[in-house]
């Protein structure tokens, strides 16, 4: 079984950043929005909302998993908990500020790359389920399969999740509970 860093070292070059944001994406990034909310406070839909504006740039789902890759995890960290600070240094600020770059863009109108759109969704589900063997290859086929990739996908889960350890969030991302 390949580590982590392995397979997402293998998905970094079937997954190009736009080659406006490749070098220097955290200096190329002029406002933020931050959406903070209660649980069940409205930010999903709102967060769709703010995903349809072709005037903003926005990541696929949830940024958690960037930090952890930055390093900027509990516990290593060093700060006994999740709390971050400006003073946080980040100790893998090249691949954050890599992935980031690669996950960021703007709401496609009718337009769609299947391919890589299977691309990001492998490298999302590798980074969500570090601990199971996500091949690109089998989530592209999954993935052309249309409204039966739901159902493949879930399939997949329940098998591995008989076979593959869960992770315990120790350092690395939270696992899949089933």
């Amino acid at each position: 079984m390949s580590t982590l860093p392995e397979r997402l070292a293998a998905l970094r070059a079937l997954r190009p950043p736009h080659p406006s944001l490749a070098e220097g994406f955290f200096g190329k990034v002029r406002d933020v929005v931050i959406v903070a909310s209660s649980s069940r406070g409205g930010s999903s839909i709102f967060t769709e909302i703010l995903r349809k504006s072709r005037h903003l740039v926005h990541f696929r789902a949830e940024v958690n998993p960037f930090l952890l890759l930055g390093g900027l995890g509990h516990p290593h960290t060093g700060t006994g908990s999740d709390l971050l600070t400006a003073q946080t240094p980040i100790p893998d600020r090249a691949g954050m500020e890599a992935e980031m770059a690669r996950d960021v863009g703007r709401y496609a109108r009718g337009r769609s790359n299947p391919e890589r759109q299977a691309m990001d969704l492998a490298w999302r589900l590798s980074i969500q389920w570090p601990h199971l063997e996500i091949d690109p290859a089998q989530v592209a086929d999954a993935w052309r399969g249309g409204p039966d990739f739901a159902e493949a996908f879930l399939a997949f889960l329940a098998r591995e999740s008989r076979t593959a350890p869960l992770a315990r969030n120790s350092g690395g991302l939270t696992g899949l509970v089933m």
